[in-house]
C-alpha cells in the first residue's frame, strides 16, 4: 500500500547487508526445500525488522517516503 516503496527499499538494505553474514552459517545446513522454507523465514524476519523503520520515517519525515502533508 502507501508503504511499500520505502519498505522496499530498507528491505533491499538489509537483505543485501545481512545476506552476506546469514549465508556462510545456513548454506551448509540445508538443501532443497529446507533452504526455502529457511530463507523464507530470514526473508520475514528481515521485513518484521523494516517495518519499524518505515513507520518511523513515515512519522518523522513523510517528504522521504513520498507523502506530502
Amino acid at each position: 500500500g502507501n508503504n511499500t516503496l520505502p519498505l522496499i527499499g530498507i528491505n533491499g538494505l538489509f537483505v543485501h547487508c545481512f545476506n552476506r553474514l546469514i549465508y556462510p552459517l545456513l548454506d551448509p545446513l540445508a538443501e532443497g526445500w529446507q533452504l526455502v522454507a529457511i530463507y523464507g523465514l530470514v526473508a520475514m524476519a528481515c521485513l518484521g525488522a523494516s517495518l519499524p523503520l518505515v513507520w518511523l520515517l513515515d512519522r518523522l519525515v513523510p517528504k522521504l517516503v513520498g507523502k506530502w502533508r
